[in-house]
């Protein structure tokens, strides 16, 4: 699933829509937001792929971004976020 993912965004862009609801329990008042990313995907390589897949942490395959510096190996993937 991840190899297919990561070969799918090559070289294009997505958006994430992340979304916020909070309730103020005092006054009951609530607030909802979202807000959308773009994600701009550099063009890579099938053997950046399997590369990334072969030494990266098994929990990051899922979204395979591939970027978590400070624990696994990484490798971004991502050329720019807006």
């Amino acid at each position: 699933m991840a190899y297919t993912r990561l070969k799918s965004l090559s070289g294009k862009s997505f958006t994430y829509t992340t979304g916020i609801h909070a309730i103020n329990l005092d006054t009951q008042q609530t607030i909802s937001r979202t807000a959308q990313t773009e994600v701009y995907m550099r063009a890579y390589t099938d053997q950046e792929i399997d590369f990334y897949l072969d030494n990266c942490n098994e929990a990051y395959k899922t979204h395979a971004h591939g970027f978590n510096p400070e624990n696994y190996y990484s490798m971004s993937f991502i050329e720019k976020i807006v």
